[in-house]
């Protein structure tokens, strides 16, 4: 389908550690000799179907430094919605993956993270939020 609104594509998918399903940007760890934007495209292609081009990465970030030496990058991935891969797309996810794909357009985010949350119980990842809470301000959503 064509997309006249620019959207993002999230993912709910159940985490032991919080007992809940919890919202997120499609993501996964990077495998052996594959760079941060490979690994982006490849996570998006397992857990939504969905084929598309990195377009830029961040820096290695750190995710919660007080707490863990855990870090991460960020990855700008677009996905044209008009391609024939994308039309129906099919999830290839890991064993063991129970993963829900949602799409919403970016001005609404914000609206249906807290929706879901209120109605359903998920709980959202901080970096979800908080750039649903960035795109809010960048746009002078109330």
């Amino acid at each position: 389908a064509v997309r006249e609104a620019l959207s993002t594509v999230v993912v709910a998918q159940f985490r032991p550690p919080v007992g809940k399903i919890c919202l997120e940007f499609p993501a996964g760890l990077i495998d052996t000799g594959e760079s941060p934007e490979e690994a982006a495209v490849r996570e998006l292609r397992e857990e939504t179907g969905l084929r598309g081009t990195a377009r830029k990465a961040s820096p290695l970030l750190g995710c919660d430094p007080g707490l863990s030496g855990a870090t991460m990058y960020n990855v700008f991935v677009d996905i044209d919605g008009t391609a024939e891969a994308n039309r129906t797309p099919v999830a290839e996810p890991d064993e063991g993956e129970f993963i829900e794909v949602m799409e919403f357009e970016v001005a609404k985010l914000r609206e249906n993270l807290v929706r879901l949350q209120q109605e359903k119980g998920y709980l959202v990842d901080a970096r979800l939020f908080s750039t649903a809470d960035g795109l809010e301000m960048l746009m002078g959503t109330p």
